[in-house]
C-alpha cells in the first residue's frame, strides 16, 4: 500500500511539473505573436510561390522558434537560398547571352567601337566565339584609325577555320583584305596621317582656349664662351594685369636627357593685358646643350598655360 500510494504522489508530481511548463510555455508565446508569426510564414511562402527568393527568406527568417510553422520555414530558406543562387546564375547567363547577341548585331552595322566594348569583357570570359567577334570588331576599328599594324595583328588572331557566328561575313571579309593589304596598308598611312594632323589642330586650339599668355617669338644661342642666353617676347592675352611672370628655360641633350634650367622675371612687371614684354635668361654653357624648352610661370611656381604659332 506504502509503494502504490508513493507511486501516485510521483505521478501527481510529475503532472504538476509537466502543467506548469506547459503555463510557462503559453504564457511565453502570446496569440499576438502567434499571429504575427503566421503572417511571416504565410508571405514568406506567398513571395517564395513568385519566385522572390530573398523577400521570401526575410520573411521567412523572422517566424520564432515557438511556431508550429518553425521547422518549414527554416527548410523553405535553405529552398529559397539554393533557388536564389541558382535564379542569380540564370540572370547572369542571360545578361551575358544579351550582351553577346548585341556585339553581333553592332558588327552587322558597322558599329565596330561599340562591338568591341560589348565584346572585350565575353572575349576574355572565353564565352562563344565573342574572342574571334572581339578580334573582327578591333581590326576594322583600326583601318579607320589608319593604324595598319594593329589590324594585322587583330586580324591574325581569326583562325583560318573559323566556323563560328557571322563565319561567311568575317572569313571573306578577311581574305578581302589580306589579298589587297598593300594597297590598304597605302591607304592607311594616309588615313593616319590626316588624323594625327586633325589631333595636331585640336590640341592647338585647345592650348590656345586655355593659354593667358601668348610667345611671340623666342630663340636661344651661346652669347659667350661661358654663357647661353635664350631671349624673346610674350604677350598678355589673359585680360588682366599680370605680376611676377617668369620665363623658364630648360636645357636638354640630343638623346632629350636633362641638363639644367634656369629661370628670370620678364622685363615687364605687370605686363598688362594685351601688352608685349621682352624676356632674356642666362644660363652657364655646356656643350650637350642641343635643344632649350621654354615655359612660363609665377614667382610662386604655379605654371601659366601659354600659346604660339
Amino acid at each position: 500500500m506504502l509503494i502504490m500510494r508513493n507511486y501516485r504522489i510521483f505521478l501527481l508530481s510529475v503532472l504538476i511539473i509537466v502543467i506548469l511548463f506547459s503555463g510557462i510555455g503559453c504564457s511565453g508565446y502570446s496569440i499576438e505573436e502567434q499571429e504575427q508569426d503566421e503572417m511571416y510564414y504565410y508571405t514568406g511562402i506567398s513571395h517564395f510561390e513568385f519566385e522572390d527568393y530573398e523577400h521570401a527568406i526575410k520573411y521567412l527568417s523572422n517566424v520564432s522558434s515557438y511556431s508550429k510553422y518553425y521547422d518549414d520555414a527554416k527548410q523553405k530558406i535553405i529552398e529559397a537560398e539554393n533557388l536564389k543562387e541558382k535564379q542569380k546564375k540564370e540572370e547572369q547567363e542571360q545578361e551575358i547571352e544579351k550582351k553577346y547577341q548585341t556585339g553581333i548585331e553592332l558588327i552587322k552595322e558597322g558599329k565596330w567601337e561599340d562591338a568591341s566594348l560589348k565584346l572585350v569583357l565575353l572575349q576574355g570570359k572565353g564565352y562563344k566565339d565573342s574572342y574571334v567577334l572581339y578580334s573582327y570588331s578591333c581590326a576594322e576599328k583600326k583601318i579607320l584609325e589608319g593604324d595598319f599594324r594593329m589590324m594585322m595583328h587583330y586580324l591574325n588572331n581569326i583562325p583560318e577555320d573559323y566556323q563560328g557566328d557571322l563565319v561567311e561575313l568575317i572569313l571573306l571579309r578577311k581574305q578581302e583584305i589580306i589579298e589587297n593589304k598593300d594597297e590598304l596598308q597605302k591607304e592607311l598611312e594616309i588615313i593616319k596621317e590626316e588624323r594625327e594632323a586633325q589631333a595636331a589642330i585640336k590640341a592647338k586650339e585647345k592650348l590656345r582656349a586655355e593659354a593667358i599668355l601668348e610667345r611671340i617669338s623666342f630663340k636661344w644661342y651661346q652669347s659667350s664662351r661661358s654663357y647661353v642666353t635664350a631671349e624673346g617676347e610674350v604677350k598678355n592675352i589673359s585680360g588682366v594685369p599680370l605680376r611676377n611672370v617668369m620665363a623658364v628655360i630648360t636645357y636638354r641633350t640630343k638623346e632629350g636627357d636633362f641638363i639644367t634650367y634656369d629661370r628670370a622675371l620678364i622685363e615687364y612687371n605687370p605686363i598688362m593685358p594685351d601688352q608685349k614684354s621682352p624676356f632674356k635668361v642666362i644660363t652657364t654653357y655646356n656643350p650637350l646643350m642641343d635643344t632649350a624648352y621654354l615655359e612660363f610661370q609665377f614667382l610662386s611656381g604655379e605654371k601659366i598655360p601659354h600659346y604660339f604659332e
